[in-house]
């Protein structure tokens, strides 16, 4: 399955965004598969032709909503520690950021080992949205692939990226070469010989298979350890 990102910027009555978000959807089908939007406060509070799609319900906010001093005050720290020769990342992330003192730019360190110029990004809203994270981190070789480590992540980004087609697995599972992907156009035969295709009014025809010891299981249920831990990440 192929997926595309829509980049949704809104701004109010005053002409001041009040909200970045990321919508990832299903290229053949146009379905909704994850999303993401960054609020402002108190410019959304202003109103603007668009108000009515902000994922803010009844007063309250259903995805992240902060000032924009707080959000930039997230970055902040880890640009200081940049600045100081440190390598940061995100906890999925392969590769990390540094900063380059003769260029005075923020380099990025690919997972494939290629580097780039912050400023030559090509996919400038997934880098700003990046820029807006709190999860920042200082990469070092038991966290990042590209310094000698695994990258490593709570559940709620390994469901990000298991919607997005991505391959994963804990650490902590015993089992060799276990893993769970996404599984689509899923459909059973009956005793009758008659192919029924799944369709959910929430799932649609997808489930989560799990590969291990055994053979492979649909309709994988998390327990509450693989729901609290942080020693996701990805298999290749």
């Amino acid at each position: 399955m192929d997926y595309f990102a829509v980049i949704d910027t809104e701004t109010n009555w005053n002409n001041e965004v009040m909200s970045i978000g990321a919508v990832i959807a299903e290229k053949d089908t146009f379905k909704k598969v994850d999303d993401l939007y960054f609020i402002f406060d108190p410019e959304y509070k202003i109103g603007g032709m668009f108000s009515m799609v902000l994922p803010v319900k009844g007063g309250e906010h259903k995805d992240i909503l902060f000032t924009r001093k707080i959000a930039m005050e997230k970055f902040k720290e880890a640009f200081e520690l940049m600045k100081n020769g440190a390598k940061i990342k995100l906890p999925s992330w392969g590769g990390y950021w540094y900063w380059d003192d003769e260029k005075k730019t923020v380099i990025m360190h690919t997972k494939d080992g290629k580097e780039m110029d912050i400023r030559e990004t090509e996919r400038v809203e997934y880098t700003t949205l990046n820029i807006l994270s709190e999860d920042w981190v200082v990469a070092d070789k038991e966290n990042c692939p590209q310094l000698g480590g695994t990258a490593t992540f709570g559940f709620d980004e390994a469901i990000k990226y298991l919607k997005r087609g991505m391959k994963l697995a804990r650490k902590g599972w015993n089992g060799k070469e276990q893993y769970i992907e996404l599984a689509t156009n899923v459909s059973f035969k009956t005793p009758n010989d008659e192919v029924i295709n799944v369709d959910h009014a929430d799932m649609g025809n997808r489930a989560i298979a799990f590969h291990g010891t055994s053979g492979v299981q649909l309709g994988w249920l998390a327990s509450q350890s693989d729901m609290l831990s942080e020693d996701w990440t990805f298999v290749e």
